[in-house]
């Protein structure tokens, strides 16, 4: 189908009925979202792996990590995260992936990533506030300082607020989150 897009253009619709940056452009070749800025606000990592994360904690949740074997250190709620198969298992491992498969796939200018979200339901509270640091480290790390384009959403264990306000203020003269 076709669509009045911007400047009044008329433009192709996606096979998925939606707009498709490389897709959406008039017979002249005029390409409307090559001149918008395209945010994907919903970038979840995967729950980090321990080997992965233990380098940014302390003693004694560093050891932990080592020789618990679970992690996240949460009950799964046993419902199928695929979806029978209709979400393709292939988390994003890397900022490459976010780069390969978010950035030049989908034409994302600024992907912002979720490192985890399960730390306010975290029963011990220590060890929240401790993966609290590390997440933030870890994602800033990892993610941002090598990737201008990319932005964060700050990890924030919420089980004492005085604590995750001065995690904010830490954090807060970070351009990337």
């Amino acid at each position: 189908g076709r669509y009045r897009g911007v400047q009044g253009r008329e433009q192709e619709l996606s096979p998925a009925g939606g707009h498709c940056h490389h897709m959406a452009q008039t017979a002249d070749g005029y390409a409307p979202l090559s001149e918008t800025t395209i945010v994907d606000l919903d970038v979840h990592l995967p729950s980090t792996r321990a080997e992965e994360i233990r380098p940014y904690l302390d003693e004694p949740h560093n050891s932990r990590m080592r020789t618990s074997g679970e992690f996240p250190p949460l009950p799964m709620a046993g419902w199928d995260r695929f979806l029978g198969g209709k979400i393709e298992g292939n988390p994003i491992r890397s900022p490459a992936d976010i780069q390969e498969r978010l950035v030049e796939r989908f034409h994302i200018d600024h992907p912002v990533i979720n490192a985890t979200s399960f730390l306010p339901k975290l029963p011990e509270t220590d060890l929240a506030l401790a993966l609290m640091e590390a997440y933030n480290d870890q994602l800033l790390d990892d993610y941002l300082d090598d990737y201008d384009a990319f932005y964060g959403l700050a990890t924030i264990a919420t089980q004492k607020p005085e604590k995750a306000a001065e995690e904010l203020d830490r954090l807060g003269d970070e351009d990337s989150i």
